[in-house]
């Protein structure tokens, strides 16, 4: 099981024998892909794992994608580090607004919710869409 660690900057593994260990990430914050430890989040908030189990990281300070291989190596693969904005395009021209949460489908795409944006976003072949908004009230029933 992978968890984040939003005040450590870390993706955290609890193996089945309940052992906890860094997967990727360091304490100090920033936005740097690389190797397991020597990469950098900034808040990483949700973390999905598709088929493959390749993990994706929502990390919200940078408002970026990140997705963490097999081998721990950790890349973005959407978003432009450090804008607040909502554009959709190329994974590399998209942009995002405080990502929170991710969700991996099984076909492969993802869906990203965005806190400050209210929306929710979807990655597939990386090219990022909108794929719904959120409701700004509940609705009362």
């Amino acid at each position: 099981m992978l968890v984040r660690s939003g005040v450590t900057n870390v993706v955290r593994k609890i193996d089945h024998n309940y052992n906890v260990t860094t997967y990727a990430g360091s304490s100090t914050s920033g936005y740097e892909d690389g190797v397991g430890t020597s990469a950098e989040f900034d808040e990483p908030r949700g973390v999905a794992t598709d088929t493959s189990g390749n993990v994706y990281v929502a990390d919200s300070v940078y408002s970026v994608i990140r997705r963490i291989d097999n081998a721990q190596f950790v890349e973005t693969v959407a978003g432009i580090g450090g804008t607040d904005t909502t554009v959709n395009g190329p994974g590399n021209l998209a942009t995002f607004d405080s990502p929170i949460s991710i969700v991996a489908a099984p076909s492969g795409a993802l869906y990203v919710g965005s806190n400050q944006a209210s929306t929710i976003r979807l990655i597939q072949e990386v090219q990022v869409s909108a794929a719904g908004k959120a409701r700004s009230s509940p609705r009362s029933e």
